[in-house]
């Protein structure tokens, strides 16, 4: 995955540069399962679940953990 993403950070005629940023994903699995066995909603992707889709979910909870950060910073510093 992590390849991926630098091809995606690569520089691109006519587009902005995006700027890769490294968040740990650890615990995030078990995050993700436990928030389906607290609401009973099954996650998914296109019909795939944890399982079949794992980077997927991975990514996005990875993304949202970063937006927390950034939230939290923002909240001490003003």
């Amino acid at each position: 995955m992590r390849r991926e993403a630098e091809v995606l950070c690569e520089p691109r005629p006519g587009a902005a540069q995006h700027r890769l940023v490294e968040v740990p994903a650890d615990g995030l699995m078990e995050l993700l399962r436990a928030a389906e066995a607290e609401t009973g909603v099954r996650l998914s992707t296109m019909r795939r679940g944890l399982d079949e889709d794992t980077a997927a979910f991975i990514a996005a909870a990875a993304a949202g953990r970063h937006v927390r950060r950034i939230l939290d910073a923002e909240a001490v510093h003003g």
